[in-house]
């Protein structure tokens, strides 16, 4: 099993709000799946993510640096 960590991602996304999403499970990953994610997703200071909400799945969030605010429901 190959391990897959932030330096493999050569081109992590770059969202219009600031976040820079390397994903290591998923649609744009090494390893394809379309029902699941594995991410490190960085929010620079001043920057943030958009609300937003899955349908079919959930998130999970840990926080290394930093605070966050969330509002769920």
């Amino acid at each position: 099993m190959e391990i897959i960590n932030k330096p493999k991602v050569h081109s992590p996304l770059k969202t219009e709000t600031g976040e820079i999403i390397y994903e290591f499970v998923g649609n744009s990953a090494f390893f394809d799946s379309k029902n699941h994610s594995v991410a490190q997703i960085e929010i620079p200071y001043k920057k943030s993510s958009k609300p937003h909400y899955h349908l079919k799945s959930e998130e999970t969030y840990f926080i290394i640096k930093g605070k966050a605010r969330l509002i769920i429901d």
